[in-house]
């Protein structure tokens, strides 16, 4: 397996969290908002490490953008590691640098699973945020006729992706998108809302914004952790929401 794609594009957000814009050379670059692709990188003893990394772009914006959070742990650089960890490897990536990019984007985590919704439910931790944030960029017009909710559960506030962007989408729609950002472990000077996400979901604070209860139009989307999709549809079952409407993504 050779390279056939390049980096364009490194946006550093902050000291482990950045955004990699990547350019195929060749073959249809098209995806749907909410899809995933392949990448893979090399490591020092040429052998091809591979992931699936949510794109993070709209098909407008042109080549698919990917957002992508390097969790400290001890073995994240450890060579020895089985598998090993393709991000590590990616954030010592260049502009200019050569990867791996699968042709072809997949997956059915879109908008099209949610057709017709009264109301949407955008609900992700860490990275989980990458398909939301290309959904909002591809169908903004959605928001003129649906109520959409973001929630962003975190560790740490610097794990936040996106925020001025998204909270700027709040203040454009201030009936229809309400943007729910979230930390369990922040810093003693964050003032934000801490917790989780099931904390939100718990509160009523989703339906005060919607000026209604969850029903048989609420359809969610969850992306992130195991746990977190497991407690979280549990919740919105018990609050009514069908569970053919709850659509799942683990990150």
């Amino acid at each position: 397996m050779e390279y056939n794609a390049t980096i364009t594009k490194i946006v550093e957000m902050n000291h482990k969290i950045r955004e990699f814009t990547v350019k195929l050379d060749a073959g249809d670059p098209t995806f749907e908002a909410g899809q995933f692709a392949l990448i893979g990188l090399k490591d020092d003893e040429g052998n091809m490490i591979r992931r699936a990394y949510s794109i993070v772009s709209a098909p407008g914006d042109g080549d698919r953008h990917f957002y992508i959070i390097l969790k400290y742990t001890p073995d994240v650089f450890d060579a020895t590691k089985t598998p090993k960890a393709l991000t590590p490897i990616l954030f010592n990536a260049k502009e200019g640098d050569r990867i791996f990019m699968a042709p072809r984007a997949v997956g059915h985590f879109t908008p099209k699973l949610a057709k017709g919704a009264k109301q949407i439910l955008y609900v992700a931790t860490g990275t989980g945020l990458a398909p939301f944030r290309g959904m909002l960029r591809a169908h903004e017009d959605l928001l003129k006729t649906t109520k959409i909710a973001l929630l962003h559960g975190v560790r740490h506030e610097d794990d936040f992706g996106y925020t001025d962007e998204l909270q700027a989408l709040a203040q454009k729609y201030p009936k229809n998108f309400f943007f729910f950002p979230i930390a369990s472990s922040p810093s003693q000077d964050y003032t934000g809302s801490k917790g989780r996400v099931t904390t939100i979901m718990k509160d009523g604070d989703i339906q005060a914004a919607f000026g209604e209860d969850f029903g048989l139009g609420t359809h969610a989307y969850f992306c992130g952790s195991p746990a977190m999709i497991k407690d979280g549809t549990a919740i919105l079952e018990d609050l009514g929401v069908p569970t053919d409407n709850l659509h799942k993504e683990v990150q």
